[in-house]
This record gives structure tokens, C-alpha cells and sequence, in this order.
């Protein structure tokens, strides 16, 4: 499975997820620009990730963007056909736990993997952290009913409902 990121350097690098993925090899940090032909887990995707995407994550990998988001409209980002947004889902990570949709990137990696049935992956990424285990537990309703879905639509649909409740 091909991981990649791009790293825009706004994190602290002691608590980056991202850089701690890249240091133990188990995702390959890209150049700003440099193009990929996976999809690519960012915030100006226009669908949302779902079990669809399995046939392009096998062939061509997950990214995602390293990056505070909140300046997201100062930067480059690589721009894909394969961009997609994350759905709904609760943080873990010592930064911002409990908070909805502030995911790191390894969170982020996982929630993809698990998504499009990558599930041995997305353990293996969440391996690395002592909050793993907690971030399938507060996300395991929400993970489960995402990747039982068809397409983006369904999922977006889904997450509307989460979020109503």
C-alpha cells in the first residue's frame, strides 16, 4: 500500500503524526507540487471518500496534506482528479480529542483505509500511536456505516444523519 503526504510544516514536529509516519517508513513524504495518482485526502476535495475509491487507492495509493487547515487558502495544494473530503468523524489524537472532523494525518489515513476496506492497513497505521485504539472506538459506528456504503452520495447522506443526531 503506497501512503504519501505532503508536509506544509505548520505542525509542532514533535506531535506530527505525519512526520512520525514518514520517520518509521511507513508513508512516503512527497515534494509540495509533486504530483500523485492516488487519491489524496484534502480539504478542497469536491466528494467524499468512499468504498468506490478501493480500485484507485490499490492502484495508485492515499495521501494526504500536511497542513493547518485553517490556512489552507494561503497554500499550493496538489490538486488531483482523485481529491476527496473525510466524512464525519471524531478525533482521537492528543491535540484534539473529542472534537469532530479535527483529524491528524494518521487518523486521517486510517479513516480512509477503513473506509474502502483497507482495514489491516488502517491498523497498521494506527499501530504507531497510543491513541488508536481509542480512535476506533469513538469512531466505530461512523466507520462501519461509511464503509458500507456504495458511493460518495451515500456517504455524505450518512454523515448528514450523524450530524443531526
Amino acid at each position: 500500500m503506497r501512503l504519501v503526504t505532503w508536509n506544509y510544516g505548520h505542525c509542532d514536529p514533535k506531535r506530527c503524526s505525519a512526520k512520525r509516519l514518514v520517520k518509521r517508513k511507513a508513508v512516503l513524504e512527497l515534494k509540495i507540487g509533486q504530483r500523485f495518482g492516488g487519491i489524496t485526502l484534502t480539504p478542497v476535495g469536491e466528494k467524499a471518500i468512499s468504498p468506490e475509491d478501493r480500485a484507485i487507492i490499490e492502484k495508485g495509493g492515499l495521501g494526504t496534506v500536511d497542513c493547518s487547515w485553517a490556512r489552507v487558502d494561503e497554500l499550493f495544494l496538489p490538486q488531483t482528479r482523485n481529491d476527496r473530503l473525510l466524512p464525519f468523524l471524531i478525533s482521537a489524537n492528543t491535540v484534539n480529542y473529542g472534537k469532530a472532523c479535527k483529524l491528524n494525518c494518521a487518523e486521517a489515513f486510517a479513516a480512509g483505509l477503513f473506509i474502502t476496506g483497507f482495514r489491516d492497513e488502517c491498523t497498521a497505521v494506527l499501530s504507531h500511536f497510543s491513541y488508536g485504539e481509542e480512535f476506533f472506538r469513538l469512531n466505530k459506528e461512523y466507520l462501519e456505516a461509511y464503509s458500507g456504503c456504495k458511493n460518495s452520495t451515500e456517504v455524505v447522506e450518512l454523515q448528514m444523519k450523524f450530524m443531526d443526531k
